[in-house]
């Protein structure tokens, strides 16, 4: 029964992710500014290359030295494609020069879960949440915490990164992250705040258009 609690849990998790955006969010102005300067002067036959996400990036790395942000969106493309590689690579690039950035620790914890090693995953989702805007690591730690082979001995730390994270999400993604407190506080005893939480989950879920499958797999758990 707890190998397929496990396997059940990282499957819901990974259709979460699946409906990610594919850039990389972790680098902010710095980064974005030199893939503006790379774009500047082109000429229309020039700009073609940049339709492709994977020939956009590789060419901002060609064209201006230490592009993390280019590195970050190529980490996490690569891990996208089952790239496995060529995404830590890229994503180790960024983390050799800023070892504490939330986003390619997410990033780079992504890639080790589609893998199948939510052990390691957890441990950059760890690493990943110490910076308060990844709101989605400290999500996607929760629910592994919660459903994992050691969820009765994490169950306290998952509920409070559960409890730390849907405050700080924004109203459209606010369906997920219900669910996870409502799985975390039912690892951790508090029944009635689980139904609580997968009540709030469903309200979300329906006022954003989520499909009758996510709202029967919520449902099934209150």
């Amino acid at each position: 029964a707890g190998g397929a609690v496990v396997a059940w849990g990282l499957r819901v998790l990974r259709k979460r992710q699946a409906r990610a955006d594919l850039l990389w969010p972790g680098l902010g102005f710095a980064g974005g500014a030199l893939v503006l300067v790379v774009l500047v002067g082109l000429s229309r036959q020039q700009t073609k290359i940049w339709r492709n996400t994977e020939s956009l990036f590789r060419r901002a790395l060609a064209v201006t030295e230490n592009n993390l942000l280019a590195y970050g969106n190529l980490g996490v493309f690569y891990g996208r494609q089952g790239q496995w590689e060529s995404a830590i690579h890229h994503l180790e690039c960024v983390l050799q020069q800023r070892p504490l950035d939330g986003g390619a620790r997410y990033a780079l914890g992504n890639v080790y879960l589609a893998q199948g090693l939510p052990a390691a995953a957890v441990e950059q989702y760890r690493l990943a949440a110490r910076d308060s805007r990844q709101w989605r690591a400290m999500n996607d730690l929760a629910w592994l915490l919660s459903t994992g082979p050691d969820a009765a001995t994490q169950a306290t730390e998952a509920l409070q990164w559960a409890e730390r994270a849907w405050p700080l999400a924004p109203a459209e993604e606010q369906a997920d992250l219900f669910d996870t407190l409502a799985v975390a506080r039912a690892n951790a005893g508090d029944f009635a705040g689980a139904i609580q939480a997968a009540s709030q989950a469903l309200a979300e879920g329906r006022a954003r258009g989520r499909t009758e499958t996510w709202r029967v797999e919520v449902q099934k758990r209150l």
